[in-house]
């Protein structure tokens, strides 16, 4: 495979994880401030356990597939600090799942989230 088309389906995959966290941001009403607190965090912690990372194994479910599987067994009632960690640990063991091992699509997918969020009305 070409460098060039290995980029551009790297870029693929991106677009399509991205697409899916616009529908779970849309749908768990998530405002800037928390999905920027979301995406910060979720970097933070797929880069501290970058190593265990590439010991998580390639799946064959859709990202759909995975963020249904990847939600926190927990559940947070009250809108706060609690609800905020919730959704980082369930868009970092999403993101593990969808791109294991792989931090640059990580990093572009929170990256491209973050650019999104700042632009929406």
């Amino acid at each position: 495979m070409s460098t060039s088309s290995t980029l551009q389906a790297r870029e693929q995959h991106v677009q399509a994880l991205l697409r899916v966290a616009q529908r779970w941001i849309a749908g768990e009403r998530l405002q800037l401030l928390d999905i920027e607190y979301a995406v910060h965090e979720a970097g933070l912690r797929l880069y501290l356990s970058r190593d265990l990372l590439g010991l998580v194994p390639v799946r064959d479910e859709s990202p759909d597939e995975l963020l249904v599987l990847t939600r926190p067994a927990e559940t947070v009632e009250d809108y706060g600090p609690a609800q905020r960690e919730y959704w980082t640990n369930w868009l970092a063991g999403w993101l593990a799942c969808c791109a294991p091992g792989d931090e640059a699509v990580q990093d572009a997918v929170l990256r491209e989230i973050a650019i999104w969020a700042r632009s929406e009305p």
